[in-house]
């Protein structure tokens, strides 16, 4: 269990997450903030574990609720310098989330005799768990939890029923508002927040009429349950306050009085009677509103069914009733809040249609909307007001009826369905993989109901003779397994969906949509009807057209007044990139480099400074621009793990094509790197055609802002960084070897600038011998206990970092190596 709360916590300091983490992050802003104060460069500590360094002493005695309890604690090691405390309540050997307002951060004490303690604030009755996270001077962190039992030594201040609005609870007879729990809560001196009564502890008495109880109550789980119309009082007394709470059952739970059961109140259980509502009204027909005035469960027998039901057709389904006439059947499916008969345009009021059988069963026609296991819920009411709820739980599958098409619309067949699907090669790959299932519409179903991947045939028509993708049949799951397309054909019910699913690199432009596969197969993009933006490849985005957003321009009419006007339907507006994609004119991706020239001829990047890149671009209007510098990511091994960072992470405009007022025209660039960076370029054109070009271009050094050597913790530096000033190993796993991360800092920018190991000088400085350092890859590994400084140098920069090794965390060595800061 420690374990389990230790990795929680680390988690959440890594994430910055509210709880833990943040007061880490508070703890790290503060001693920033102190060492620019005394012109010294602060930095976090070095979070590690360092179990066995604090313990809590057991209490022998219980907690008292909502007030300030000792909490006896041992510590060894190095100075604490933050405490963060959590709680969990535990009911029948089950732990609930943290307790809301059960966090706090408490200070480290100490009494007369010497006895170190903190102070926690017990938030619920019952058995906690107290969570106690440490943060020690040089990064060590342990956790320890504790058993309490807490009681309540003060009585509640409050008590209320957080369920009823005004001390009244409102019900009805129908499925959504026959059970209800009273939900009563406490308000204690010291809480933050009230909480839920201990039913245990609380006592209850109901007054209503007993002959006919509108309510049953079950005091073990304060659940109320309507059984007919009519009123009665609950009382609840706790922790010696009084509560009362009136119920009021209606035929229309969206209709009660304010009279908050006074009949009751004043008379008790003799005037019960007469607190019965007589507005009771008969028959009920079947476009009544109201739901029922008594539960009559009894009258209805359900048989299981015994057989699948068939999706978008009438099943029969035979009822067993024992009483009255039908006036109303209602059916709603576990999935969502719809009628179980067809959507004609309007869902009907007068409920299912049924038939009364010569044998006295009576047999409705259930019309399901989805494919798959679900759960219909039957009301059943009856012509004097009684109301009997049941349930059925079946299988549907496919039968008779066949879809009048698939895709994701019914009412159209929408652009969205022929744009291709991208995915990125390898298993590896974040965005390699897609589920591809089609929905199917029916006759009577008012929504695309979603299929069962089993239910669907698949054929891949890949391009080439090595295979583009990979499908998993039974979960329509798709895999990128190479660059090409591949077209995805998938059969049912008669109907084919034909989907282009392309393979490439994530940021890799291309508007091929399997044009040559859907030529060869017979499925041809349809014309495209829709409003295409234009290409927004220039420097300043272009104002968008006056008119109506995704329309023509509004109403065509002419002068006479005699005429009619003509309301043309509006056009869906696509980006220039998706018209392109969707286009039949377009051709699929081809070689388009002679359109692409570039000059870098004694072009020098400066590092983190936009630079202008010259070049002559020719042909069709440009579509799109992408823009990557292949960066290393330095990963602690000999050899490092290169990567394409897209350059519009740092420059606004570096998907657009900056011109001169010569009328020549740039490409934007921002080098990420030290040394010689190389861009990969690609020009997408509004014909499908695809210029790439690769250019090298050294990188120097500005000369006129601050340089920062840095050795940083985590190699992956793209949207922050966190300074390794102190590094603690141990003689023995798990933490026996660590990595120096050599980082430039350009004026504090938030981004820093990775190095490889072999750009910078590692100088060791240790008496005897603590560490061995690998100056290949910035390795080091622990030798013996001791402090040892790396001092690390990259052009007229210099940092040092101090490495603390250990035998045992428990008893800490001061990280004193009285390391250099500028």
């Amino acid at each position: 269990m420690r374990a389990t709360h230790l990795a929680r916590y680390l988690v959440l300091c890594a994430l910055g997450l509210p709880g833990a983490g943040s007061r880490f992050q508070v703890l790290a802003q503060t001693a920033r903030v102190e060492g620019s104060a005394r012109g010294t460069r602060a930095s976090p500590p070095d979070l590690f574990p360092a179990e066995r360094r604090f313990s809590i002493q057991q209490p022998t005695k219980p907690l008292h609720l909502g007030e300030p309890n000792d909490l006896s604690v041992t510590l060894k090691g190095e100075e604490v310098t933050t405490i963060f405390v959590m709680q969990e309540l535990i009911e029948s050997n089950k732990r609930s989330p943290w307790l809301d307002g059960g966090d706090s951060e408490p200070q480290l004490q100490r009494k007369p005799d010497g006895q170190t303690y903190i102070t926690i604030v017990p938030q619920r009755p019952g058995k906690l768990e107290v969570v106690v996270n440490v943060l020690f001077s040089d990064g060590g962190m342990d956790e320890q939890s504790t058993m309490v039992d807490v009681v309540a030594a003060q009585p509640p201040t409050a008590i209320f029923s957080s369920s009823a609005f005004g001390d009244v609870l409102t019900m009805a007879l129908s499925e959504q508002g026959r059970r209800k729990f009273l939900q009563m809560k406490a308000s204690y001196p010291g809480l933050k927040r009230p909480i839920p009564v201990v039913l245990d502890d609380a006592k209850f008495h109901i007054t209503m009429d007993p002959v006919n109880p509108p309510i049953h109550f079950d005091p073990q789980t304060a659940e109320v349950k309507a059984l007919q119309s009519g009123e009665a009082l609950i009382e609840t007394l706790y922790g010696g306050l009084l509560k009362t709470i009136c119920v009021q059952v209606r035929e229309n739970s969206v209709i009660y009085d304010h009279s908050k059961c006074g009949s009751l109140r004043a008379g008790g259980e003799q005037s019960a009677q007469a607190a019965q509502p007589s507005e009771l009204k008969l028959p009920y027909g079947p476009m009544d509103s109201r739901t029922g005035s008594f539960l009559a469960d009894e009258r209805v027998e359900l048989p299981a069914l015994t057989y699948p039901l068939r999706i978008a057709e009438n099943n029969p389904v035979v009822l067993k009733l024992n009483g009255p006439a039908i006036a109303r059947i209602e059916c709603h499916p576990d999935s969502g809040n719809v009628p179980c008969v067809p959507w004609t345009g309007d869902w009907s009021r007068q409920g299912l249609p049924f038939k009364r059988n010569a044998d006295g069963t009576t047999t409705i026609d259930l019309f399901p909307m989805e494919f798959g296991k679900h759960t219909y819920t039957f009301f059943i009411l009856f012509v004097d007001g009684g109301v009997a709820l049941k349930e059925i739980t079946s299988e549907v599958v496919g039968g008779a009826a066949r879809p009048t098409s698939i895709g994701s619309s019914c009412t159209k067949q929408p652009l969205e369905d022929d744009l291709p699907i991208r995915l990125e090669p390898g298993q590896d790959a974040y965005f390699s993989k897609k589920i591809i299932v089609p929905r199917a519409c029916y006759d009577g179903v008012r929504f695309p109901v979603q299929l069962p991947p089993t239910a669907v045939t698949y054929r891949v028509r890949n391009e080439g003779k090595k295979p583009v993708i990979d499908i998993d049949d039974s979960k329509g799951s798709v895999s990128g397994l190479r660059v090409g397309q591949a077209l995805l054909q998938q059969s049912f019910g008669g109907f084919i969906r034909a989907t282009c699913v392309v393979v490439a690199e994530r940021d890799d432009p291309d508007a091929s949509n399997c044009r040559r596969l859907r030529a060869k197969f017979g499925v041809p993009l349809p014309p495209l009807r829709a409003r295409v933006k234009p290409p927004e490849t220039a420097d300043q985005i272009a104002v968008d057209e006056p008119g109506i957003p995704g329309g023509i321009g509004g109403i065509i009419s002419l002068s006479s007044p005699s005429t009619i006007s003509i309301q043309l339907p509006p056009l869906p507006v696509l980006s220039a990139l998706a018209g392109a994609r969707l286009s039949p004119s377009v051709r699929d991706r081809f070689n388009a480099d002679t359109r692409l020239k570039i000059n870098a001829d004694g072009l020098v990047a400066e590092l983190l400074e936009p630079t202008k890149l010259p070049v002559q671009i020719s042909g069709p209007d440009v579509l799109t621009v992408s823009i990557g510098q292949q960066l290393i990511e330095y990963s602690g091994h000999p050899s490092s793990k290169p990567y394409l960072e897209p350059a519009a992470s740092e420059e606004r405009n570096a998907d657009r094509i900056g011109r001169e007022a010569d009328g020549s025209t740039y490409l934007h660039l921002v080098a990420l790197r030290t040394g010689t960076v190389e861009f990969h370029i690609s020009v997408l054109f509004v014909d499908g055609g695809v210029a790439t070009r690769t250019v090298r271009i050294p990188v120097k050094l500005p000369v006129s802002k601050r340089l920062l050597l840095l050795n940083v913790r985590n190699p992956q530096m793209r949207d922050g960084y966190s300074e390794a000033s102190v590094l603690h190993l141990t003689t023995g796993p798990p933490r026996s070897q660590r990595n120096l991360y050599p980082a430039l800092v350009v004026d504090r920018n938030r981004r820093a600038v990775a190095l490889s190991p072999g750009e910078v000088q590692f100088i060791l400085e240790q008496s005897d011998p603590i560490i061995q350092l690998d100056p290949k890859t910035g390795i080091v590994t622990a030798l013996n206990p001791g402090r040892a400084v790396v001092r690390t140098r990259y052009a007229s920069t210099e940092t040092s970092t101090c490495i603390v090794v250990q035998s045992d965390v428990t008893h800490s060595l001061p990280a004193s190596c009285a390391e250099p800061r500028d």
